[in-house]
């Protein structure tokens, strides 16, 4: 549940992932009263968006499997830590300004013509099923804010066991601060390996380019010092 003093879990929702996304809202025109510049009120229709049925009970079954995972990840937390339930605030909301790394493979029922493991090469799209997602994880509290998730990996693929594998960690405050507890802080060099069997070097960028690769490469320099 802790990755040193911050919060990290995974865990797995059953389910049939929803095909029905926040793309798919209706406009449908809605008469309201508008008051004129001379004062006069009149009646006008206007556009407004609206969710049909099949996006309205995607997103209540959607909410309700993160709701029930909410209070399992909970009750785990508070048995883990010794800590009983009642008035305390519950520990797994991510609290406002932490920034979160989100994982999140979806994973559809595999058929006849579709082998466990294939990737999903079909619509919905990923960012779309991530945003209906990540409004009902903040609806149900797992962050303050979905702005808060700042680094995502997202994966669709065919799968004869149905459902969506989540994982939630709080990070560093800074980049260079996260690549370096990762030990991620050869990465540079694994970068100049792939430029210079390419016959390039990181010397030949020029411009805003070079500049801002000599800056990052700085800063993960001090990070690793």
């Amino acid at each position: 549940m802790k990755y040193g003093s911050r919060r990290s879990y995974q865990f797995f929702l059953p389910m049939e992932p929803p095909t029905v996304t926040q793309q798919e809202h209706r406009m449908k025109a809605v008469q309201k009263n508008i008051r004129r510049s001379d004062g006069k009120v009149v009646q006008k229709a206007v556009p407004v968006m609206y969710e049909d049925a099949r996006l309205k009970d995607a997103r209540q079954k959607l909410t309700a499997y993160l709701t029930a995972a909410m209070r399992q990840l909970t009750e785990r937390e508070e048995k883990e830590s010794g800590a009983k339930g009642g008035n305390r605030t519950p520990g797994i909301t991510i609290g406002k300004g932490i920034p979160v790394h989100l994982t999140v493979k979806w994973c559809f029922k595999a058929g006849k013509s579709k082998r466990n493991g294939d990737w999903k090469v079909t619509k919905p799209d990923t960012d779309n099923l991530q945003k209906m997602l990540k409004d009902c994880m903040t609806e149900v509290g797992f962050w303050a804010d979905d702005a808060q998730v700042c680094d995502e990996i997202i994966q669709k693929f065919w799968s004869d066991t149905p459902g969506i594998w989540i994982s939630v960690m709080e990070m560093e405050t800074n980049w260079f601060e996260q690549m370096a507890e990762q030990d991620n802080a050869d990465w540079w060099d694994e970068l100049d390996d792939e430029e210079e069997s390419e016959g390039q070097s990181h010397i030949d960028f020029e411009g805003e380019e070079a500049s801002a690769r000599y800056e990052m490469r700085g800063g993960m320099e001090q990070w690793k010092s």
